[in-house]
């Protein structure tokens, strides 16, 4: 499959499938053992730990990654305006 820019992706399946092993080949943080992933000079992978962080579950998903100045590339004001037009809280 081949991601377009500004593509978003999520990544959804029950537990034991490889969602994790998926993203940690993505994140360059396991080896790759057959094929090969190719990012654009100027990819960015933004990703979370399943585990490690401490939020306050008192926050959004946004507002966590806003507060936390660990906005990323790409993520603008209109974003996060169509995000909050949407009527997305979570």
């Amino acid at each position: 499959y081949e991601f377009k820019q500004r593509d978003r992706v999520g990544i959804v399946g029950p537990n034991g499938v490889g969602k994790t092993s998926f993203m940690n080949l993505v994140a360059g943080r396991l080896p790759v053992l057959e094929g090969e992933i190719k990012r654009g000079e100027t990819c960015v992978i933004g990703y979370y730990e399943q585990d490690g962080l401490d939020i306050d579950p008192s926050l959004t998903v946004l507002e966590y990654v806003i507060n936390s100045g660990i906005v990323t590339e790409g993520l603008s004001q209109r974003d996060v305006d169509a995000w909050q037009a949407s009527g997305g809280d979570s």
